[in-house]
């Protein structure tokens, strides 16, 4: 049960989440191309916080993306500092109590105010976390950063998968129709909210195999 009440619980605050970007997010202009980093962007990626404090949690952040995407040569982040010392980053990190999500997938974040959010206290969403924070910071980071890279989320479900999931893709962005995300086909993706252990923090064998083709790596 708890499982099936912690998918529910992320689906209804997605759903509010997708309401919210429909009427504040900033469209793509019309007929914007969907645009992947460059290897040179991608191997000497910048990164930049918009919110003070939280030193544990955003280093939490910082290793778990350097385990699964720093070492395997997805994304070499050699730079984390505040916004307000480097407005040139690539990637703008904001910290709110609010859903997580990106504000576009692949490039199309580049030096984008609040382009990628992440939630460190869940007071009032997926409050479940509470009890472990430093798990669902992980894995949502790991969740996320797969965005930033270009992947989409999806529902694949199995049977025995809760009756919410119901094997259709989704998209995470509420911008663009075009947005030139990938999907992976791979229950066990990190992408996947019917993957019961999608906050586990460890791409699937499919994650790496579509960031390896889309990549080039």
């Amino acid at each position: 049960m708890t499982i099936i009440h912690n998918i529910m619980e992320f689906m209804i605050n997605r759903w509010r989440l997708t309401l919210w970007l429909v009427a504040s997010a900033p469209a793509l202009s019309a007929g914007a191309a969907p645009a992947s980093w460059t290897s040179a962007e991608r191997q000497a990626f910048t990164v930049c916080w918009d919110a003070p404090g939280f030193p544990e949690e955003k280093s939490w952040v910082q290793d778990v993306v350097e385990r699964e995407y720093g070492h395997r040569g997805f994304l070499n982040a050699v730079s984390w500092r505040d916004c307000s010392e480097a407005p040139e980053a690539l990637l703008h990190i904001s910290i709110f109590d609010q859903g997580a999500h990106t504000l576009a997938l692949g490039r199309n974040l580049a030096q984008r105010t609040h382009g990628l959010v992440l939630n460190f206290t869940f007071r009032h969403w997926s409050r479940s976390c509470q009890t472990n924070p430093k798990a669902c910071i992980e894995g949502i980071a790991v969740h996320e950063f797969g965005h930033v890279l270009g992947l989409r989320d999806a529902l694949i479900s199995h049977p025995d998968d809760p009756a919410s999931c119901g094997g259709q893709s989704l998209k995470h962005t509420t911008e663009d129709e075009d947005d030139g995300g990938t999907s992976v086909a791979d229950h066990d993706s990190v992408m996947n909210y019917c993957n019961p252990s999608w906050r586990g923090a460890v791409l699937s064998a499919g994650d790496v195999a579509v960031l390896k083709e889309i990549l080039g790596d």
